[in-house]
């Protein structure tokens, strides 16, 4: 049994009522309660709007004003996981409403409320930029938006960021890393691949769970991973548990093909940035080495870069500080940062001229001696380069194998 479940039955039950606002919560209990408790709880009312794209497909958004009049600046969510089920638009919905900011949150193409066929990011980079165009035409707009959100939500801000829109004012990419495509040599296409090698579980997790293709095939079907995962051939594993179409084929057939990861959108090193940038990952994101390359080819043109690893997972910069832990590590009490305020901050300079936040170009977090470090360039000036191998007798098929760690 999921032991955190009464207690969000408590929370959900005093938020209904009236008798606990979130805004109440502690920051981490915060973030916690939007993605864990239904979605949408105690957030404000949704204006809702088709918006065309040029093709004619449109696209199902949602728009969160503040009770203040006037044009104002705008946050935008853009996500395939469905605007009014996903915890993480009403986490952002519930930080910037109460500032003043609009919110937008919006269905991918292909995705849940949207028209057209969603297809691994090939649209996302024309769809953004006609979305900012609405945007900027609303009269509740100044014109500026900035943008949010971890994965694929931060990912596709990296692929607009790259269309150089100018109404793009600042972005908060979390857990990005897999936009980095063939950048740096990387070939880290999604996060499904690290250094050519593809991670099954993961890619096979993400496209059984979640790769339909149209808005009517968002169910994701019950899946035996054990017994799934071993099965052959690879090329129709997703096929063999949802009979839908989906990107899979072509995701793990056109590893070598660049001509197909560029048109998908994947950074591949030749593009210009001009968006300033906060980006947020962990140590144990396995799309890290990404975020990295991104943050320095970004630097190059567009040199309001900053760079915060904390501690944690995939999408969870303040989940170790709040276990004190990450797997067999203990994380004390200095790793949580005000990270709300910091993004509202960052988000406040560049859309409302506001005092720019204290922060220098790389922000981490390191392990064991439990503190936060400051870095002018990466790798930090005195840090020694140093190359691990793995071995093993033969045997290294599992953790309860013979492989090792060399150095």
């Amino acid at each position: 049994m999921h032991r955190a479940f009464p207690l969000a039955v408590l929370l959900a039950a005093l938020l209904t009522l009236g008798f606990l606002p979130v805004e109440r919560l502690p920051e981490k209990a915060r973030f916690w309660a939007w993605r864990s408790l239904p979605a949408g709880l105690g957030a404000p009312a949704a204006q809702q709007a088709f918006v065309r794209m040029p093709d004619g497909v449109r696209l199902a958004t949602d728009v969160y004003l503040p009770d203040a009049p006037g044009p104002r600046p705008t946050v935008l969510v853009r996500l395939p996981y469905g605007k009014d089920r996903f915890g993480d638009v009403f986490y952002w919905i519930d930080v910037f409403v109460a500032r003043g900011y609009a919110v937008v949150a919006q269905d991918m193409r292909g995705r849940y409320g949207s028209e057209g066929e969603f297809a691994l990011y090939r649209h996302e980079q024309a769809d953004a930029m006609a979305t900012l165009d609405w945007i900027a035409a609303q009269p509740w707009s100044n014109g500026r938006v900035g943008t949010v959100g971890c994965s694929a939500l931060g990912e596709t801000q990296i692929l607009l960021a790259a269309g150089r829109h100018p109404a793009h004012r600042a972005m908060i990419p979390l857990g990005a890393g897999g936009a980095a495509g063939a950048l740096d040599g990387r070939a880290s296409y999604f996060g499904g691949y690290e250094g050519g090698i593809l991670n099954l579980a993961s890619s096979f997790g993400w496209f059984s769970a979640a790769g339909g293709k149209t808005g009517d095939r968002m169910d994701a079907p019950y899946v035996d991973y054990a017994a799934a995962l071993p099965g052959l051939p690879l090329l129709s594993m997703v096929a063999r548990v949802r009979p839908d179409p989906t990107d899979w084929e072509d995701f793990v057939s056109r590893f070598a093909d660049a001509a197909w990861w560029k048109m998908a959108g994947f950074i591949d090193g030749s593009e210009s940035f001009a968006t300033p940038g906060l980006m947020v990952d962990t140590w144990y994101d396995p799309s890290i080495g990404g975020s990295f390359a991104l943050t320095a080819k970004m630097r190059e043109t567009a040199p309001e870069q900053h760079l915060l690893i904390a501690p944690g997972t995939h999408c969870n910069h303040s989940g170790a500080a709040g276990s004190g832990a990450v797997g067999d590590i203990p994380v004390g009490p200095e790793a949580m940062l005000p990270f709300e305020s910091l993004f509202a901050d960052f988000m406040g300079h560049y859309l409302q001229d506001l005092p720019a936040p204290e922060l220098p170009p790389y922000l981490y977090y390191v392990l064991v001696e439990d503190r936060w470090r400051e870095a002018e360039s990466w790798p930090p000036e005195g840090a020694e380069r140093r190359e691990f191998l793995l071995g093993s007798a033969g045997d290294a098929r599992s953790a309860a194998g013979d492989g090792r760690l060399l150095e």
